[in-house]
């Protein structure tokens, strides 16, 4: 029987095909970073860092690096797309990085513990922040969970005030990046999203950065810096 920790991580790659994914495409290519025009389609993106664009406001997820990108296909063409169509040159390496999927950048924001190392926790408000150093604390992976009982450090402020009775909650950052994925499918009209790219290192340390694209429109490059 599988283990209750890879039950979670199951669940959680399986809810990220039931969301209904994307972000509001903009007006035109021209107002991303960089292009790929091809005869079929034309691909544009943005590169976000760590950032996760959450609409009140926005989410570091750390050990990825976030692209937003549109696909624009060209008048009556219908093309399938797909994250696999894509990779990133990270500083001219000759092996490209390939897209994570939402639901694992999902598991690991709601349950940071998977990955043990130091973490810093920042609680409080301005003029009354503290700062702790420390292992994450222990998440419930289901109800019952005995390591959810450990003892824990003090529960940082949440980031997201609320917004008061009758008010829309916002959406939890594990549900918005699978929310927030680049479409995939048969896509008849322009579409956007983000790709999570795997990446530890600094990002200072990134000199140049190239996102490929190979799919059913052909295949090219789109350089970013």
């Amino acid at each position: 029987m599988p283990s209750p920790r890879t039950l979670a991580l199951l669940g959680a790659l399986a809810l990220s095909t039931a969301f209904p994914q994307g972000l509001p495409p903009r007006a035109r290519p021209d107002d991303y970073q960089a292009r790929l025009r091809l005869p079929a389609i034309t691909i544009a993106a943005d590169y976000l860092a760590r950032t996760v664009p959450l609409p009140d406001s926005p989410f570091t997820i750390s050990n990825y690096l976030v692209l937003e990108v549109a696909v624009f296909p060209a008048s009556s063409t219908r093309l399938t797309v797909a994250s696999n169509h894509f990779s990133l040159r990270i500083n001219g390496r000759k092996t490209p990085v390939l897209p994570q999927a939402p639901g694992l950048v999902a598991a690991q924001i709601k349950y940071p513990d998977w990955e043990p190392g130091p973490q810093v926790i920042v609680g409080g408000s301005l003029g009354d922040a503290g700062v702790i150093l420390g292992p994450a604390p222990p998440v419930e992976r289901f109800p019952g969970d005995p390591r959810g009982r450990r003892q824990r450090l003090p529960e940082p402020v949440p980031p997201h005030r609320d917004p008061g009775p009758g008010q829309p909650q916002p959406t939890p950052p594990d549900e918005f990046v699978q929310l927030a994925a680049l479409p995939e499918g048969e896509i008849p009209l322009p579409a956007a999203g983000l790709l999570y790219f795997a990446f530890k290192g600094k990002t200072k340390s990134i000199r140049s950065l190239e996102l490929l694209y190979s799919g059913p429109a052909g295949s090219g490059s789109l350089r970013l810096f």
